[in-house]
């Protein structure tokens, strides 16, 4: 951010350090404790607006929270975020699912089959039931219905590209022993190859008084794709659970 209201942004990998794509400039507005980026996409004629909040600023430090993104192309102007849309809608997904007291044990030693996949948003996690074929969903709202089905992007306050939000699933078998399938990096082969599938095994305990779920570690060598997903390092995870039903849960970390 310059002087002259001009601003240039560029995405890296944390990995290589290696730039992503061209770096996106235009002009910057500061005003209400809100910045304003304004920028030329790479369309003719189109372009992007970024509003974000500023939570935190020192001479070290800028902490700012996108609210609102906006497209525009000829006249026309395309939302692709709006964080007051986005928390209605999760305010009204808690709402709808409620918290039911079901036992969360798999059904389905034998073949895997009944698992709960996981998406990370920052503090929370949104965990989606594996479907069985004769399972009918239709008494639920379009929207709960597209979450169960797996698209959780539209309906959580966080503006996140889909790449960080890496699945991995979880059974809850008995004995309160959890088992966390993971994909191995780097273990495809080929254009389409599949990667390998990892195990790794710790406890749970859910207090369904208190609507309280803590994850331990079993093994002290947790797998980088497994440590992606909590987010916190190597201890114990408690969450405090929002909302559960048969087929959804989400809860936020304490």
């Amino acid at each position: 951010m310059k002087a002259n209201n001009q601003f240039t942004t560029q995405l890296f990998d944390i990995k290589t350090n290696s730039a992503f794509d061209k770096a996106i400039s235009g002009t910057w507005k500061l005003e209400n404790n809100q910045l304003k980026l304004s920028a030329k996409a790479t369309k003719a004629q189109a372009s992007l607006e970024q509003i974000f909040d500023i939570t935190d600023y020192n001479d070290k430090v800028l902490k700012l929270r996108i609210i609102k993104e906006v497209t525009s192309e000829v006249g026309k102007s395309n939302p692709n975020y709006d964080l007051a849309d986005r928390q209605k809608k999760f305010d009204n997904i808690i709402k709808e699912i409620g918290i039911n007291q079901n036992d969360l044990t798999t059904k389905d030693l034998e073949y895997n089959s009944d698992f709960w996949t996981v998406n990370n948003f920052n503090d929370h996690q949104l965990l989606t039931r594996r479907i069985g074929q004769d399972q009918d969903i239709s008494k639920y709202s379009k929207d709960l219905q597209s979450l169960i089905y797996g698209v959780p992007w539209d309906y959580v306050p966080y503006y996140e590209p889909i790449f960080e939000n890496r699945s991995v699933r979880f059974s809850f078998l008995p004995k309160s022993k959890l088992d966390i399938e993971y994909q191995i990096d780097g273990s495809a082969s080929g254009w389409c190859g599949t990667p390998a599938q990892g195990h790794y095994f710790g406890t749970y305990h859910y207090n369904k008084t208190n609507k309280l779920m803590e994850i331990s570690f079993t093994d002290p060598k947790i797998p980088k794709e497994v440590q992606r997903t909590f987010r916190y390092g190597n201890k114990s995870q408690k969450y405090q659970i929002l909302a559960k039903n048969d087929y959804v849960m989400i809860w936020k970390k304490l």
